[in-house]
């Protein structure tokens, strides 16, 4: 049994570090992440305020959080600063995350009334529209590593010959669009259709597909409980990317992909990878973090719409798998991928 000396300095560990998430998220913000990892050689405090065009004493401070917490080098001899080559990639991307932290903690109140008994089930996104814009930005940072390493690899050869030669892909819960026009533009022979819920989610990514001049993707508002009863046997492929917990009736929208699926079409579900059985989460710091990014965007967002499930992003895979089969689809492969990640490649 620890000690309360040790479970004293776990819990701080957990709660310091917040203080320098938002010190990570201010980099981003600022250009302070980019500029560094863009460097060629170590620069000063004042090469990099005037790189930046930010004020000295403030960089100078931000720096201080920064080396102190090993993100970024120090080097004590000349006083310049840098950042390892093989730091870059992950600083600029968990950077991006980081910044989810500002809209998340926007929802604070609204989520604290939702925890009151006479307080709402939950609330839609439009009620704290500034979380679209944080994920809009988050997913365009991480858009090209997620297609070319989560969902390309898991494809199969005889997906991606049919995707080259032109098939029907439909994307339900295509927010911003990120994922759908990475892959429209990669396979221009096929046609693309992404359905979203949240007219801000539509309309950004009607806005990205008209600047790259893509005429293989369109997108539209919908219901992915009611999805149109022209579809039906319309798609050769249907993916789902980390939205089902977030569907007001996960059971409801399995049963929709199947009646838009063709006989021999594919059905992807990529989900969170933590277990629906909590006693097996214990001491996993990815589902801790996973519940508490759910407490504030998936569950009230779930929750506020009939029938309520309010499932959650951590309803976890094996109930999300269960769902699937009792949808009428079987699983093929469920495959880890991200480390937090699993996909269900499913089929009629």
């Amino acid at each position: 049994m620890e000690t309360t000396a040790e479970f004293d300095a776990y819990l701080g560990g957990i709660v310091s570090s917040c203080f320098t998430t938002l010190a990570i998220a201010l980099g981003t913000e600022t250009g302070l992440i980019d500029f560094l990892c863009a460097a060629d050689s170590p620069l000063t405090i004042e090469q990099i305020s005037e790189g930046t065009g930010l004020k000295e004493r403030y960089v100078q401070e931000w720096l201080g959080a920064m080396v102190s917490a090993k993100l970024i080098q120090l080097d004590a001899d000349s006083n310049k600063f840098y950042v390892q080559p093989n730091h870059r990639h992950p600083l600029r991307v968990r950077g991006a995350f980081a910044q989810g932290i500002v809209p998340w903690c926007k929802r604070f109140d609204l989520v604290k009334s939702c925890f009151q008994k006479d307080g709402p089930l939950g609330f839609e996104y439009s009620e704290e529209p500034s979380w679209f814009d944080w994920f809009d930005f988050y997913r365009s940072v991480t858009c090209d590593h997620v297609v070319e390493q989560e969902i390309i690899p898991f494809l199969g050869s005889t997906l991606k010959e049919k995707l080259e030669s032109g098939i029907h892909v439909v994307d339900i819960g295509s927010g911003t669009g990120n994922y759908t026009i990475a892959l429209a533009k990669m396979f221009p022979k096929s046609t693309f259709v992404g359905v979203e819920y949240a007219e801000v989610g539509v309309h950004k990514a009607e806005e990205r597909a008209k600047e790259k001049g893509l005429k293989n993707v369109t997108f539209q508002k919908g219901d992915a409980h009611n999805l149109p009863d022209s579809w039906t046997e319309m798609f050769d492929w249907v993916f789902i990317y980390d939205v089902l917990h977030d569907i007001a009736d996960p059971h409801k929208a399995i049963r929709e992909v199947r009646r838009i699926m063709k006989h021999d079409s594919v059905f992807s579900l990529v989900e969170i990878g933590v277990h629906s059985d909590l006693s097996y989460n214990i001491g996993d710091k990815t589902a801790a973090m996973y519940y508490s990014a759910s407490m504030f965007v998936c569950l009230p967002s779930s929750l506020s719409l009939e029938p309520h499930k309010g499932y959650g992003a951590c309803w976890g895979m094996e109930a999300c798998e269960k769902a699937v089969v009792e949808g009428g689809l079987k699983v093929i492969s469920k495959t880890k991928i991200a480390g937090t990640k699993i996909l269900f490649v499913c089929a009629k």
